[in-house]
């Protein structure tokens, strides 16, 4: 009896070991949203019900996707977020109401039984039943383990927009000063003009955020309200009395008019009024090469073994140049069955060509989603003298670059990336700008709405 006793509780203790295990170890694998049910497009959904003007990119729906390592599908819950236009949660508890804006409606699927990386791939789509947005701006998905609602498992960004105005985003020649000499001088200059209407407030719509296509961590800022350098206000800074916030502005204005503030390392400059025509501007932005490519969607070229697979040929500094097209940023995997559909270990190599460089270097690409951190730096060979890292990437089409720069160990980001060293700057890369304009709305306490978006590239501003 005795004996029973002592299994049974053992047997306890070891359940609830290996369940805490578990859960200390983040399922989540390669996070991910789009619009619609295309990858290719971006996460940004159009309010169909309150759009004005017809919104050249955006979807009725966005696609909230991604991968765990368990052996069955984990407990979890989506919880939505609307923030401010700087991603800082809204502090806001009639839009951000405890309770209602989640779900844990998500689709499974299973991996292809030959996986070793993933077992279930999970999916939901927004708006929903249990999910319609009542205000546009950025809404961040949070991802929770049911058995630990404190813990955030991961994120993506959304971008709700209502599409009220129109406004238009253009491109320009310039050039900048690399600090590498394999850089060409190659940069744009930035242009968004928003065609207001007398209904808005001027010193309501102050900032313009750009974004590379499926870079979401990276935004552009262009705003009056860090005309001083500051990179976060507080409420009352940024919306209290509205006649002395005019008076703020009308001087902000003025000054602009005349001069250039530096917002970061780029000089931006707004000028003009809401209720006619605003500009927002950004200039002497590096054009960055066209991404490189890789192709691992045949299996027959690129089998699964466990060492890794490396690629066919070594990397080297591009120096401007570059062969072919990408796809934007994005993962293209239609050509990708379902029963391919794993990942598989690359291995990347870089050759320096005797030319090292001080700081670290970072592989960044679509299979990271443009977020480079510890386990995407690189790692140099004194034997080969080659840098080489390997990883696990996810079947498809990719684009990718080299960038150099500093990991921040505490907060596991890169910090002054850059890649000039390696990659260069092309006038001819196609990568897109898309540019949100946003508004201080008053409804409900005050937030931050996303009123117009537009987009271009070097082949011209996108239209519908």
């Amino acid at each position: 009896m005795v004996k029973i006793l002592f299994v049974v509780i053992l047997s306890i203790l070891v359940f609830f070991y290996l369940k805490n295990t578990v859960l200390a170890q983040n399922p989540l694998i390669n996070l991910r949203a789009y619009g619609g049910n295309n990858e290719l497009t971006p996460p940004i959904l159009i309010q169909k019900n309150r759009q004005i003007v017809v919104a050249p990119i955006g979807e009725n729906t966005v696609t909230i996707e991604f991968d765990v390592s368990q052996e069955l599908p984990p407990q979890l819950i989506v919880k939505f977020v609307h923030c401010n236009e700087r991603w800082l949660e809204t502090d806001n508890v009639i839009i951000n109401s405890l309770g209602i804006f989640q779900t844990t409606s998500i689709d499974w699927s299973q991996a292809p039984a030959q996986s070793k990386y993933f077992r279930w791939r999970g999916k939901t789509t927004i708006p929903s039943p249990q999910i319609q947005f009542p205000v546009s701006g950025n809404w961040l998905a949070k991802i929770y383990s049911l058995d630990d609602l404190e813990k955030v498992l991961g994120s993506v960004k959304i971008f709700v927009v209502e599409s009220l105005i129109p406004s238009r985003t253009s491109m320009y020649n310039d050039f900048y000063s690399p600090t590498s000499q394999f850089a060409a001088s190659s940069a744009y200059n930035y242009e968004v003009v928003v065609d207001g209407t007398s209904r808005l407030l001027d010193f309501q719509m102050n900032t313009v955020a750009m974004y590379r296509a499926n870079w979401w961590n990276k935004p552009f800022y262009i705003s009056l309200n860090n005309s001083e350098g500051k990179d976060e206000y507080t409420d009352e800074e940024l919306y209290g009395d509205e006649e002395i916030l005019e008076n703020k502005y009308k001087q902000q204005r003025e000054l602009l008019s005349s001069s250039i503030t530096d917002q970061g390392p780029f000089p931006t400059n707004v000028s003009g009024f809401a209720n006619i025509r605003k500009m927002f501007r950004i200039n002497h932005v590096p054009s960055v090469n066209e991404y490189r490519v890789f192709d691992c969607s045949n299996a027959g070229l690129f089998p699964f073994f466990e060492e890794g697979v490396q690629l066919p040929f070594r990397d080297r500094r591009r120096r401007n140049q570059f062969l072919e097209y990408a796809e934007d940023g994005y993962i293209n995997s239609e050509r990708v069955s379902q029963f391919a559909d794993e990942y598989i270990r690359v291995e990347f190599v870089l050759d320096p060509e005797n030319i090292l460089v001080k700081k670290s270097i970072f592989v960044v690409g679509s299979f990271n989603n443009w977020n480079p951190s510890r386990e995407w730096e690189m790692s140099f060979n004194t034997e080969s003298e080659l840098y080489t890292l390997k990883q696990w990437v996810r079947r498809g089409r990719h684009s990718y670059l080299y960038g150099i720069g500093s990991l921040n160990f505490e907060k596991n980001v890169v910090e002054d990336l850059s890649f000039e060293e390696f990659e260069g700057n092309n006038i001819l890369s196609r990568q897109t700008m898309i540019s949100f304009v946003y508004y201080r709305e008053q409804l409900y306490g005050g937030y931050d709405a996303i009123i117009s978006v537009s987009a271009v590239n070097s082949q011209g501003t996108f239209q519908r």
